[in-house]
């Protein structure tokens, strides 16, 4: 583990792993209770790194603090707190700084830098998004919230009044000159209490409609679903959607969208050691899989190439 400022960065390198060679690179951050080394546990990424070659960075941020009390009370990631939701402040400044160290001391392909966060880390992923879009190629969004919503979006009426297109307005700003349509995944359970399932809907509409901003500077005409909604019934694990949001004019896949059916606040799939039960749902799809199966088609580049390269891939 290394040392940026106070956090410590805990990298997971895959089996195969070759300096010189430019590995794809996922940074995972946790939610709230939790730390960088229990999500590490709990979301047995590192079996999908190894098979597909790509690593992993935990961020954390200080491991000084309690549960109770600190910078981050309760190790939430400050979704809160405007001066966490811009550029060079707070939270994504550091875990774009740990990012960057180990873009530097790890072979690391930038063009395939990726984030994905669950629940209070969804939010920060959001907020990458929003701040970082020149950093990674694609982000995720497990049981989280969009761009802007703070602590609203625990609040089932503030998702009634659907804020996606005030939303996405705040993240094409945000993004400002290095704007750009961002591909997202996001994975929600049916049946979660914490962060309601609206919340998960809303934003990947957000990022739908931020996409459109970034490409026309319309938000008013949604990318359409390329088809219904697919139903995937995998063996012994809990049933779950998939729909994907893409360019009506190429087939460019921009979104798409997870909901695991009878899923509570947990992370899908993941270990089932009782150590780390309060965080995953071991009868969920492979959460890791799903966010890395997505990630892996994009690279960071201008939106047009990576649509040629993304076209009719699922």
């Amino acid at each position: 583990m290394r040392q940026v400022g106070l956090a410590q960065v805990r990298v997971y390198t895959p089996r195969g792993y070759q300096p010189g060679h430019r590995h794809p690179l996922v940074v995972m951050i946790h939610g709230c209770n939790t730390n960088a080394a229990e999500q590490q546990a709990a979301s047995a990424f590192e079996r999908v790194a190894d098979r597909h070659g790509f690593v992993v960075l935990f961020a954390d941020h200080d491991q000084r603090e309690t549960l109770a009390v600190g910078t981050h009370p309760v190790r939430c990631w400050r979704f809160w707190s405007p001066a966490d939701t811009h550029r060079g402040l707070g939270d994504p400044a550091d875990v774009v700084a740990q990012t960057r160290l180990v873009q530097r001391e790890w072979s690391i392909d930038h063009t395939r830098t990726y984030v994905v966060g669950m629940s209070s880390g969804g939010m920060l992923t959001s907020t990458l998004g929003a701040t970082y879009p020149d950093v990674y190629a694609a982000i995720g969004v497990v049981a989280g919230c969009g761009y802007g919503a703070n602590a609203a979006c625990l609040l089932p009426p503030y998702h009634a009044l659907d804020p996606s297109s005030t939303e996405a307005a705040a993240a094409h700003a945000e993004q400002g000159r290095r704007t750009r349509a961002l591909p997202m995944i996001g994975v929600h359970g049916s049946a979660d209490t914490t962060v309601p399932p609206a919340a998960g809907a809303g934003t990947v509409r957000q990022w739908v409609k931020a996409a459109n901003l970034a490409l026309s500077g319309d938000d008013a005409r949604p990318v359409p679903l390329s088809t219904p909604a697919r139903v995937v019934r995998p063996p012994h694990r809990r049933v779950y959607e998939v729909a994907d949001f893409r360019m009506p004019s190429t087939d460019c896949l921009m979104a798409r969208r997870v909901t695991v059916h009878g899923m509570g606040h947990y992370w899908p799939g993941g270990s089932a050691d009782p150590g780390v039960a309060q965080w995953t749902d071991p009868t969920g799809p492979d959460g890791a899989a799903l966010v890395w199966n997505f990630f892996r088609q994009f690279r960071l580049e201008s939106q047009l190439d990576a649509c040629r390269d993304t076209r009719r891939q699922s």
